[in-house]
């Protein structure tokens, strides 16, 4: 699988493109 590494409140996560998304709507909501 592949990851991809975000950077939100100084914090890295490792984040699944599949669930990418999802992540991004809990940060913009």
């Amino acid at each position: 699988m592949e990851y991809a590494i975000i950077e939100a409140s100084g914090r890295q996560f490792w984040v699944e493109p599949k669930k990418f998304i999802e992540f991004n709507r809990l940060i913009l909501n």
